[in-house]
């Protein structure tokens, strides 16, 4: 059974698909290597900007209406889901399913006025699950019944937050959404959260104060900051995930870090992630 993880944050520009890109990379990559037939990742990503999308398959990553995710959300017939997913650009076991701008935003809004809105994606993967090890749900940036789906679909949620007080602001509204969304579909106790800092920086006084009071506040859920690092802004802009833009020297006993900083803070990431999920998949 996959584990079923969503990146959220009702903020743009804290590096969510940055986030969900190299997650569902790295997890891919540690599942794939030593394995003659290893485990498979799917990325879905509900942000109409596509921007997950287009780290993992760029160019490939829109699709017709009637073969995105759009329509998984909107069809009143149940479709068979297997027939949407496709393989990533750059590793066999990371698979997609297209988007396309225009029919997501539709969705968003068609999709409120259909039964139970806010589990129409849970619905939609559930012929999905047993052919995954991890799902990886990017979210757009705003509340509204995408975010919805992402929560009521989801296991575990992973909040990035820009280490700045602007950057954390808003951070109750997050918390409120995902409670209201539990409590009325009584999962409260059925769903994880963890707090990912992005974009640290030490020398900044501010982004410390929040990091430290993040770690009071939610202890134990805090995962290590991701600094902020021209090679993962490179990464984006090349379309590739960050372990592929900085490779190590040789693949090799899961070692997917390199001697690049932003490899070795994401790695860290993808193994901290596989261990608080690993009870989903018992």
């Amino acid at each position: 059974m996959a584990a079923v993880i969503a990146i959220a944050n009702e903020k743009g520009g804290v590096g969510k698909s940055t986030t969900a890109v190299n997650l569902a990379a790295g997890i891919a990559l540690k599942l794939r290597y030593g394995q003659d037939d290893p485990e498979r990742v799917l990325l879905i990503d509900l942000d109409p900007q596509m921007n997950a999308l287009m780290g993992v398959a760029y160019g490939q990553h829109i699709g017709k209406p009637q073969a995105t995710i759009s329509e998984m959300l909107v069809s009143d017939i149940p479709l068979s889901p297997q027939g949407l997913v496709r393989k990533s650009s750059h590793h066999p076991n990371l698979h997609f399913i297209p988007s396309d701008n225009r029919a997501q935003k539709a969705a968003a809004q068609v999709i409120r006025d259909m039964p139970a809105p806010d589990l129409r994606l849970a619905t939609a993967m559930e012929p999905l699950l047993g052919d995954y090890a991890y799902i990886i749900i990017d979210t757009p940036p705003n509340a509204g019944t995408l975010l919805n789906n992402a929560i009521m679909a989801a296991g575990f949620i992973l909040i990035p937050i820009e280490m700045s007080y602007q950057g954390a602001t808003g951070l109750g509204n997050l918390h409120k959404t995902i409670a209201t969304m539990l409590k009325a579909y009584k999962r409260t106790r059925q769903v994880q959260v963890g707090y990912l800092p992005t974009m640290y920086e030490e020398a900044a006084r501010d982004a410390v104060e929040i990091y430290e009071s993040l770690q009071q506040r939610y202890q134990g859920k805090v995962c290590e900051p991701i600094h902020r690092a021209r090679a993962i802004q490179q990464a984006n802009g090349a379309h590739l995930d960050i372990f592929l833009y900085k490779p190590p020297r040789t693949w090799s006993d899961g070692q997917i870090e390199s001697s690049s900083r932003a490899t070795q803070e994401y790695g860290s990431l993808v193994n901290r992630v596989l261990a608080m999920t690993a009870s989903e998949r018992s």
